[in-house]
Formats: C-alpha cells, structure tokens, sequence
C-alpha cells in the first residue's frame, strides 16, 4: 500500500484544507518559499479569513525579499485581533520594518509584542527592546 500523500481528495478531507494550500505548505515546510507564494496567493483567494495562510505567506515574502509587500500583508494581519497568531504577526512585522531600514517602526512593534501576553514571542520582543 502506497504511503499516503497531504494532496488531493484526501488531504482536503483529512485536513480540511484545499489543494493550492497543501502545496503551499508543502514548499514552505522545505524553505523554497519563492515557489510557495503562487499557492499562498491561491489559498488566501480562496479564504481570505485563514489568518496561518497570510501568516506564513508574509513569511515566504520576506524571505524572498519582497519586503513592502510583506510588511503590508502583516500590517493587515495585526490590525485582525480576531485570531491567534499575534505573537508572531507582530514579530515579523518587526523583522519587515527592521530590514527596511526603519528601526523606529521595529521598535515599536517589539514594544507593542512586549504588552502581549504571547509567550515566547513577548519575552524575545521585551529583550531586544532598546
């Protein structure tokens, strides 16, 4: 018997999460982000409310250097207090602002993250607050 696969029928049932998403995750999770941001544009078509999708997408416009596009996608995100990635939305917010030289802004994302209660996230932000 073959070794089941995340793709098609199966993974969509499995997972509850479409195609274009699988193959999404599935670059992402092997760091070839450039070819992951077609699929995170299709999954995030498809439901723009799955706050992980932007999430890791904004991740993968980062890491190709597609930085304004990355930081807009995360602005967005955090001003949606209606999910739970917080912690890391306004992370990479900062690593955004932070790579495009913008050190104020990166500042004051960290000092926002610092008054989360998110965990790791807050007791990074706290220790590189200047």
């Amino acid at each position: 018997q073959p070794y089941p696969t995340t793709t098609g029928v199966r993974g969509e049932a499995v997972l509850g999460l479409s195609d274009a998403t699988l193959m999404a995750l599935s670059h992402y999770e092997q760091g070839h982000y450039a070819q992951a941001i077609p699929y995170w544009r299709e999954s995030i078509a498809e439901d723009s409310t799955q706050a992980m999708s932007r999430l890791l997408y904004s991740i993968c416009l980062l890491e190709t250097d597609s930085l304004p596009q990355a930081e807009a996608l995360l602005n967005m995100l955090s001003r949606d207090t209606g999910h739970t990635l917080q912690g890391p939305t306004w992370w990479y917010l900062a690593v955004a602002q932070e790579r495009q030289a913008n050190p104020e802004s990166a500042q004051q994302s960290l000092e926002h993250l610092s008054t989360l209660n998110e965990g790791i996230w807050s007791t990074q932000a706290i220790g590189l607050i200047k």
